[in-house]
């Protein structure tokens, strides 16, 4: 085996092993999480889970997007209090997307655990809701 096959062999070797301990640390990391996993939410669901986190005592939801700078500085200057009292909506993103960015907007603080968050991809929730521009907030 010629030296330079045997390195890019290595490499690969090295390579592959590397990604698959970047998988098991995304599920450690998953399964150990300090924010909310964003649920789907649609629009025939939506008046019925916005009642159930009204009874539950949530006040507001705020709608956000990952690429809205503004909607990282308004849930990142949320008092505890006030994400007590908030439901987030991530708005025309994937679930995993709304929830990396919120997890990234709340920087690891702590009792978000339990934060309500839902992704609403294709923006029908928004739509029902009369969203009409980011952040935005809409009482329960």
């Amino acid at each position: 085996m010629s030296i330079g096959l045997f390195f890019f062999l290595s490499f690969l070797s090295v390579f592959m092993s590397a990604d698959a301990n970047a998988d098991a640390v995304k599920t450690y990391v998953s399964q150990k999480q300090s924010t909310p996993e964003c649920q789907p939410i649609h629009a025939v669901s939506a008046r019925k889970i916005f009642q159930e986190q009204e009874l539950s005592g949530k006040t507001r939801v705020i709608w956000f997007a990952s690429w809205c700078g503004a909607c990282r500085k308004k849930i990142a200057d949320l008092s505890a209090a006030e994400l007590k009292k908030t439901v987030f909506v991530g708005l025309l993103e994937s679930q995993a997307k709304s929830s990396r960015a919120l997890k990234v907007m709340l920087r690891g603080r702590q009792g978000t655990v339990k934060l309500p968050c839902y992704s609403d991809s294709n923006g029908q929730v928004a739509e029902l809701y009369k969203v009409s521009g980011l952040p935005a907030s809409t009482k329960l």
